[in-house]
């Protein structure tokens, strides 16, 4: 939740309190440039998001759910970050199929 934290002049501090919530995913290396990635059905429960973290090298890198292209991201040295709420009711009866293709050059 949001507290008020104190107040300085015409400024005001809220401390903001989050309850982290670990989720193991099952991973599934179907080749060296796929996986499957498996979720529990609580996922949501009691959170607002539940965010994957991908640490990926090459070109893109794609996350499917049952056969549909849901995000993507071109590679640029950083980890790849999906919200994954916006998928929620999918979620609950598929895996997230991720294609990272190659490096060109």
């Amino acid at each position: 939740g949001i507290y008020l934290g104190q107040k300085e002049n015409i400024f005001s501090r809220f401390d903001i309190q989050i309850v982290k919530k670990e989720i193991i995913p099952q991973i599934i290396l179907c080749k060296d440039n796929k996986a499957e990635i498996g979720l529990q059905q609580d996922i949501f429960d009691d959170v607002e998001e539940v965010f994957l973290k991908i640490d990926y090298t090459g070109d893109v890198a794609r996350a499917f759910i049952g056969g549909k292209l849901k995000a993507d991201d071109f590679y640029h040295g950083e980890p790849w970050v999906i919200g994954l709420k916006r998928f929620e009711r999918g979620l609950s009866e598929e895996l997230v199929h991720l294609h990272i293709s190659s490096t060109q050059g």
